[in-house]
């Protein structure tokens, strides 16, 4: 008897989406507010700017429960940009190594250092508040297959934008807040 292979899409589904809201997110501001912790704001804001103008923003997700066999992982953030000074604006999304920030005492002078390469760019255009992705599934597997149960994320702007920023929901938003959208594989049971 001849034995076939079975591939891989037969023995395997991606229907299974987890869907998860950040357990932290705070923005942190330069200059004059350096010390100043914005934790409990509603919004999280990106903005590079000179002196008071710079503006970031962290979100912490528990992936815990997330399996090692993802097939897509998207940060989604729901914003726009704060006025019709420039029509867009990207923003990076970088990781950022170290979990022990807090939502409510982090600043910019104590921010965590993110990893010094970009994990996906997203770029944000208009006033008008829509979902925006970025791309995180080999930065999600890197950290799940190392047996790490948390994933930071800092969110940049590097280009001026000067009167423009970009205003994000955060977890204290009403609606729209942030979300970690994982799909991953589930095993078919062949009998």
């Amino acid at each position: 008897i001849a034995k076939q292979l079975i591939p891989a899409s037969v023995l395997f589904r991606s229907d299974p989406t987890v869907i998860l809201n950040p357990v932290a997110d705070a923005y942190i501001r330069s200059g004059l507010e350096e010390n100043t912790n914005f934790g409990n704001n509603g919004k999280l804001i990106v903005k590079k700017g000179y002196g008071n103008g710079r503006f970031e923003s962290c979100l912490r997700f528990d992936i815990s429960a997330i399996p090692t066999n993802v097939t897509a992982a998207k940060l989604r953030l729901f914003g726009s940009i704060n006025n019709n000074s420039v029509t867009s604006i990207p923003v990076i999304v970088f990781n950022v190594p170290d979990n022990s920030w807090q939502e409510t005492t982090i600043t910019f002078a104590n921010k965590p250092a993110s990893s010094k390469f970009g994990l996906d760019t997203a770029i944000v255009s208009g006033t008008n508040s829509v979902y925006y992705e970025w791309d995180i599934t080999e930065k999600l597997n890197e950290l799940r297959l190392a047996g790490i149960s948390m994933i930071s994320l800092k969110l940049k702007n590097i280009s001026l934008s000067l009167n423009s920023r970009i205003n994000f929901n955060s977890k204290e938003s009403n609606t729209n807040k942030p979300e970690l959208v994982v799909y991953y594989n589930t095993p078919i049971a062949v009998a």
